[in-house]
């Protein structure tokens, strides 16, 4: 019967997320559960290319494939053959080839306008709740598998070769000891977080810890951005610029930090993957406050705009001045970053996501 598999059969389930990295590091809790569930089922991540390094990397994933330029996975999936896809990010292109694929088992979204091409399906609404991301990623198994499921991140083993890059950098960079990554640049859906307050936030951290560096990071057509932030920060021997690291040396040198700021970024979910220490700047109303799209790990602490805190000058008000995380004032982020920098294990202004 159509979408009907007993779960001794099922040998080989695809995950497909095809968009951002933050997303997708919201959705390795899945493995974890599925692994723990079905240990000996061959567990493959369907990704965009810059993205299946990391995910190659994650124990309980046996394979990452990548999903070609041309947006097309039908030879994918007739090679492949899996017995479940579950679409953690839903396409109806994919959902289409995954039909042609006569892939059995098809778990989607109910909501969507092509849900006829799922054979098993999810209600949640995500708009509607003030549910975590990956709590919603975990129910998409909901009807492959019976609940609950724990949300458990899993873990990103250290990768020697990149380490060492990540270090010849740093020494080339002539970073020594300690070091604080600031990452200026955030989701293009949330309003940015100025440059010259990060640039005051940097030199308060420099102020308070004289044994510490400061690196900037940033991706590809950003360097101006980063180069303007260490103009603005003004003390030039004691902050840097790394941005041609390769991806996975990239992971090594934020698993080094001594703590990671950033507004809400991708880079903020790597460095909670990796259990770096992390300060994230969020709007403090949906649909991207913490409550829904905060990185998960022991030491993340988010920040949102307080009610007392103004709007700068020269930024236009928002419909909900919430959402504005320019409002966040440099200091209270110093001294986050300070006591994410001296003691990991405490959660000042926390949504913890556990």
């Amino acid at each position: 019967m159509l979408g009907q598999k007993p779960l001794a059969d099922i040998k080989r389930i695809i995950i497909s997320r095809t968009d951002e990295l933050g997303d997708v590091i919201l959705t390795l809790p899945l493995s974890v559960a599925i692994k723990k569930a079905l240990p000996e089922v061959e567990l493959t991540f369907l990704v965009r290319p810059y993205i299946s390094h990391l995910v190659h990397r994650i124990h309980e994933v046996n394979q990452a494939i990548t999903l070609p330029e041309s947006g097309k996975a039908l030879k994918i999936f007739r090679e492949y053959q899996p017995d479940v896809i579950i679409f953690a990010k839903s396409s109806f292109r994919l959902a289409s080839e995954a039909v042609r694929a006569k892939i059995n088992v098809r778990i989607g979204s109910g909501y969507r306008w092509y849900s006829g091409l799922f054979t098993r399906w999810v209600y949640d609404r995500r708009s509607d709740q003030g549910s975590h991301e990956a709590e919603f990623e975990l129910n998409m198994l909901s009807p492959l598998l019976p609940g609950p499921f724990d949300l458990e991140m899993p873990e990103l083993p250290v990768m020697e070769k990149a380490a060492g890059e990540a270090h010849a950098h740093l020494q080339e960079a002539g970073i020594e000891g300690p070091y604080l990554i600031i990452h200026p640049i955030g989701k293009p859906s949330i309003p940015p977080y100025p440059i010259e307050r990060f640039a005051e936030i940097g030199q308060g951290i420099l102020e308070h810890r004289p044994d510490l560096s400061v690196v900037i990071t940033s991706g590809h057509g950003e360097h101006p951005v980063a180069q303007g932030l260490r103009k603005c920060i003004g003390i030039e021997k004691r902050t840097t610029i790394i941005d041609t690291l390769s991806p996975n040396g990239v992971s090594e040198l934020v698993r080094g930090s001594a703590c990671f700021l950033s507004s809400a970024s991708d880079g903020a979910h790597l460095a909670a993957l990796v259990r770096a220490p992390v300060v994230a700047l969020y709007p403090g109303a949906p649909p991207n406050w913490p409550q829904r799209r905060a990185p998960i790990g022991p030491y993340v602490t988010t920040l949102t705009p307080d009610e007392n805190e103004s709007i700068p000058p020269g930024l236009q008000p928002a419909s909900d001045p919430m959402n504005i995380i320019a409002r966040i004032g440099p200091e209270r982020v110093v001294q986050a970053c300070l006591k994410a920098i001296e003691s990991p294990s405490s959660q000042p202004e926390n949504y913890q996501h556990r």
